[in-house]
């Protein structure tokens, strides 16, 4: 009666030998008399189920670790994993068994110093009073400026305040919870509390900013947050209970420096304790330290594929596939993305690839980001164009900022052609043509009105070439091209699905991709793709990206489920970083890695970033300007044929980046004259 004989309820025959092996298997192997009376016990409240997290198993639990392949119902590569991330350790005395909950204090002080979070301006503080749930008096005069916290108070967005224990900075965001918990709270300014908490008593408010306090200040005891939250200590016994049944957090003697008092149990958020644990474990390794940021800059160049023989390793359709899935979301002029992006990351580059993923629903180019900027806003060749797979576009929809505009704030042609589309679906630009009853260029105009304004788009990226002058009727009259049939080789047009709404969306809010946070961490998983490294600092220049604290949230997710690592791996950034952990072995490769290598890019390219990673004034970008680096540093500023140098560098060092230069600007123009015809002489 094994999995692959029966199928459905299974029927123990009548036999003798059957039912003795039956009582032998549940009698004698096993006691399912008494586990019977232990459930019993448990659901009637006699026995207690206490969680405690060990570095070691427990005796009890020795002999599963131990069992058989065959003991294991699932497949077997599974168990074997599950019991390899395992190390047992030989229990002689009691005080060993004692010791198994004690954590390395400098570990634990090093992750609390990471995540406690580090403010520079008036938003960061205002994150950090969300992540928290708020911050006392005396936190606030030593890790952050209290005159930022002056300047939120004066702008509504927080104020502080007095509990009968301690006075507490706190977000008019999370202050419904705190009057939730203190009905007379008194505050200072009296603002009034942002965003509705909902239908929850004053336990389930309590448990909220437990659980946001938990995730900053690691182990902690009941006193502790007694006095944060100026209620009696049994109420903080009872929240921290209803946390650990539903698995947010584990108690113990996790310090035993002295700082925590020996008769108090403490407690800490479970991602927390796993991250020390993990950090622990490893402690008698090579720890790898934080990289510079040019070798940082050097992974990226890695990472992305820039160098020549990452860039001739991709190729055709599959190749373009991979570079724009890891460029997903990311808004970049649209003559730009054929002229420098996609060919410094692909050889032999052809524009009817980028036409052929577009025509099959692959990928779809949109503008996501739509300022207000009022009327007629047309397109033109630095219009920002993003390429996102349509499966996807709900993720991106519902994080980007799209100024939406009336009927009457379009021209009579784009409001025509909004009727047309509307009316009669995805069409051909030569229909539309026939329907308005105009010449083409009206046409052309009120398409890049549409396009302008975020509402219409093309099922192939010839439609976005024909409004800023690249149509394949011009490139097909100087014969770079073959014959084709039709004037205008650009696919049908459609208009966008966007949400009515977009900004802060609740938690409980669905698009067409799911929840909120479903969108959100779809997008910490693309950046974390484009990166490979994470941090707050990194992502200045993202523009469809969600704030950080809900980017946090997911990533700390992440990292509980062993996705990603959390850690320290760039020098000079404060807050949490988060890596894959092929990104984190690559990148120490990089750092131990001494040859000196030149890379160049376009200004308008992702990885240009000066003034926010690399310190430096920042290089504006401009669609006919390189930026080069000479071992991750940029050096030199290539445009027009001449280069403006950044740095003082030897002869053969100039030497070595103005022949990159020459290497980038050749293969530029190969990219775009795809039909040239060259002639090897000896």
């Amino acid at each position: 009666a094994c999995a692959e004989n029966i199928s459905g309820k299974r029927e123990i025959p009548d036999h003798p030998l059957i039912r003795q092996t039956m009582h032998d298997c549940l009698h004698e192997l096993m006691d399912m008399p008494g586990l019977k009376k232990v459930l019993e016990r448990l659901e009637n409240g006699t026995l207690n189920l206490v969680c405690k997290d060990l570095a070691a198993p427990s005796p009890l639990a020795e002999e599963i670790l131990s069992a058989r392949n065959y003991a294991f119902l699932d497949d077997a590569p599974a168990e074997e994993r599950r019991t390899r991330l395992v190390r047992s350790q030989t229990l002689n005395t009691p005080e060993d068994a004692t010791a198994l909950g004690v954590l390395d204090e400098s570990i634990m002080r090093g992750i609390q110093e990471e995540i406690w979070p580090r403010t520079e301006n008036m938003d960061e503080c205002h994150d950090a009073l969300m992540v928290l749930g708020g911050i006392t008096g005396k936190e606030a005069a030593s890790c952050i400026s209290t005159e930022l916290l002056h300047s939120l108070a004066r702008a509504g967005r927080a104020c502080q305040v007095t509990t009968p224990a301690s006075q507490v900075w706190v977000a008019a965001e999370r202050l419904a919870y705190w009057e939730r918990i203190h009905p007379d709270l008194r505050k200072s300014p009296s603002i009034a509390a942002v965003g509705e908490t909902g239908e929850i008593n004053r336990d389930q408010a309590m448990v909220e900013l437990l659980k946001l306090r938990m995730q900053g200040i690691g182990p902690t005891n009941e006193l502790e947050l007694a006095a944060f939250l100026g209620v009696p200590k049994a109420d903080i016994a009872r929240s921290l209970v209803n946390l650990e049944q539903s698995g947010f957090a584990m108690r113990g003697m996790f310090d035993q420096s002295g700082r925590q008092p020996q008769d108090l149990e403490q407690w800490c958020e479970r991602r927390l304790l796993w991250r020390i644990r993990q950090r622990s474990i490893k402690s008698g390794r090579k720890h790898v330290s934080p990289v510079s940021i040019n070798t940082f800059m050097k992974f990226l160049f890695a990472w992305q594929g820039l160098g020549s023989e990452a860039r001739h390793l991709r190729s055709g359709p599959e190749g373009l596939m991979e570079v724009l899935a890891q460029l997903e979301g990311v808004e970049l002029p649209a003559t730009v993305w054929e002229e420098a992006i996609i060919p410094d990351r692909l050889g032999n580059y052809s524009s009817q690839i980028l036409d052929m993923l577009c025509s099959t629903g692959r990928i779809v180019w949109v503008r996501l980001n739509v300022p207000d900027h009022g009327r007629l806003r047309s397109s033109n060749r630095l219009s920002p164009v993003a390429f996102v797979p349509r499966r996807a576009l709900g993720h991106w929809f519902a994080h980007s900022r799209f100024a939406s505009c009336d009927m009457d704030g379009l021209s009579w042609p784009a409001r025509r052609l909004v009727d047309l589309l509307k009316n009669g679906g995805a069409q051909f630009f030569e229909d539309l043509v026939n329907q308005g009853g105009w010449v083409a260029s009206e046409a052309r105009n009120g398409l890049s009105e549409l396009v302008g304004s975020g509402l219409a788009v093309n099922d192939n990226f010839e439609g976005m070439r024909s409004l800023y002058g690249k149509s394949l009727s011009k490139r097909r009259k100087r014969g770079r091209w073959p014959v084709n049939p039709r004037d205008d080789g650009a696919g049908r047009w459609s208009l966008l699905n966007r949400p009515s709404q977009q900004g802060e969306l609740p938690e409980s809010h669905t698009t067409q991709a799911g929840t909120r946070w479903d969108s959100v961490e779809y997008i910490a998983k693309c950046l974390l793709r484009r990166y490979g490294v994470v941090f707050r600092r990194l992502l200045a220049r993202e523009s469809s990206c969600p704030p950080w604290r809900d980017m946090l949230y997911c990533l700390r997710r992440m990292e509980a489920r062993g996705d990603i690592r959390g850690g320290r791996f760039v020098a000079g950034f404060a807050g949490e970083q988060f890596a894959l952990s092929e990104a984190a072995g690559l990148l120490k490769r990089c750092d131990s890695n001494p040859v000196e290598r030149v890379h160049s890019i376009n200004t308008c390219d992702p990885l240009n970033l000066t003034g926010i990673v690399i310190p430096m004034d920042r290089v504006p970008m401009n669609r006919k300007a390189r930026l080069l680096f000479l071992d991750g540093k940029p050096v030199a500023q290539h445009m027009n044929g001449e280069t403006e140098w950044l740095a003082n560098l030897d002869s053969e060092s100039k030497f070595a980046v103005s022949k990159e230069a020459l290497g980038n600007v050749r293969r530029a123009r190969s990219s775009l004259n795809p039909g040239i015809r060259c002639r090897i002489m000896p």
